[in-house]
């Protein structure tokens, strides 16, 4: 996926104190993985008010999503101090993404309108997070470094699988600016 720059949710971003020109001077990297619909690398953001509690500076992760009328809506993943089992996972299906590289766990999640959606769970170690990404949303490259990319190593690469290429592994990563370690 990819959305239009000019289609930014400027008012959102000014909610973290930044403007029209802050969001423009973001390192190409950040705004591409905006773009893109992954997640950035953590961002430092000074004085953000917070209703009714003052100013704070935080480190987050921030995304952008389509809202129900159609709309770009940007999410912040601020570092949590714990960890959430928002997805109901097992404690041995915790530490397994806790200690595991890029590792995930496919589950069934519960979506806000009550709906079932199909999905890989990963842990975010910089924000301390769980992160879902619905399998439906999920696109393989059709090159990496170059090289095309079979039907058989894109089916793998959307189920989360490490993928070869020229001797080494490439794997789906949302934690990632790229998407991919």
């Amino acid at each position: 996926m990819e959305y239009p720059i000019n289609k930014l949710p400027l008012e959102d971003f000014k909610r973290l104190g930044m403007d029209k020109q802050a969001v423009m001077s973001l390192p190409e990297s950040t705004l591409k993985a905006l773009l893109s619909g992954n997640r950035t690398s953590l961002i430092r953001f000074e004085k953000v008010p917070i209703r009714g509690m003052g100013a704070f500076s935080m480190d987050a992760k921030l995304s952008l999503q389509v809202n129900k009328l159609g709309k770009l809506k940007l999410f912040v993943h601020p570092v949590q101090a714990q960890l959430k089992n928002t997805f109901d996972l097992t404690e041995t299906e915790l530490k397994h993404l806790q200690t595991s590289e890029s590792t995930f766990i496919p589950k069934l999640v519960s979506l806000k309108d009550g709906s079932l959606a199909d999905a890989l769970i990963t842990y975010d170690k910089s924000t301390n997070e769980l992160v879902a990404i619905k399998r439906e949303k999920l696109k393989a490259p059709d090159q990496i470094n170059g090289q095309s990319l079979s039907e058989d190593q894109k089916k793998n690469f959307t189920a989360g699988y490490p993928v070869e290429i020229e001797g080494k592994n490439y794997q789906l990563n949302p934690n990632d600016e790229q998407g991919i370690s």
